[in-house]
This record gives structure tokens, sequence and C-alpha cells, in this order.
């Protein structure tokens, strides 16, 4: 598989990509779905900064460790993101993936 490099992947194209689903690779023989929920931008610490969590939505009887998984999505491609869950609700678990970094050159 073939990784993009998150350098490559902006804020912009997560925004257009709430309400769909992104294929986590758990192990080599289980792969789960999670659907991007969120995009919420943060205060940067500095103009040169961006600061942004993308929050995603998961079943609760496939829970995820905190850990950088294998993503792929149909737009994107494929991805390795570092993601930690931080809720349970009635409807699933909830998982933070946070940036904070310099902001692409224009």
């Amino acid at each position: 598989m073939s990784y993009k490099s998150l350098d490559q992947l902006t804020l912009d194209e997560f925004s257009k990509l709430v309400k769909t689903t992104f294929r986590v690779h758990v192990d080599a023989n289980r792969v789960t779905e999670l659907v991007l929920s969120s995009v919420v931008v943060h205060t940067p610490p500095t103009t040169e900064h961006e600061t942004f969590s993308l929050m995603f939505g998961g079943p609760v009887d496939q829970p995820l460790v905190q850990k950088t998984f294998d993503f792929e999505h149909a737009e994107l491609g494929a991805f390795q993101l570092f993601i930690v869950p931080v809720a349970r609700k009635a409807q699933g678990l909830e998982y933070e993936a946070l940036f904070n970094r310099l902001k692409p050159k224009s």
C-alpha cells in the first residue's frame, strides 16, 4: 500500500469529507469503518500554525486503542493517522486525531 504523507492532506480536504466513511486497518486480518463526524478548528499558538481535530465515530462493539492506524478513503487514498478514543456515546465510540502543525507553504 502506498501512503500519502499527512503534509499532503489539508484542513480543507478533510472538511469536505465530513459524514464520509474511512476504512481503518486494525491489523492484518481486520478492517473497521469510522465516519468523520466533524472537523473542529482550534486557535493556533501562532499565525504560522494550523490546529484542528478530526472527530470520528465508530462502532461500540469494535473499540480501537490509542494508536497509529492505516486509514483509507476513496478520495484521499491511504495514509497513517494517530487516533485517541475520547468518548463513549449512545450511538458509538468517538475518536480524535489532533493536528498542530506549521501551515503548508502556498
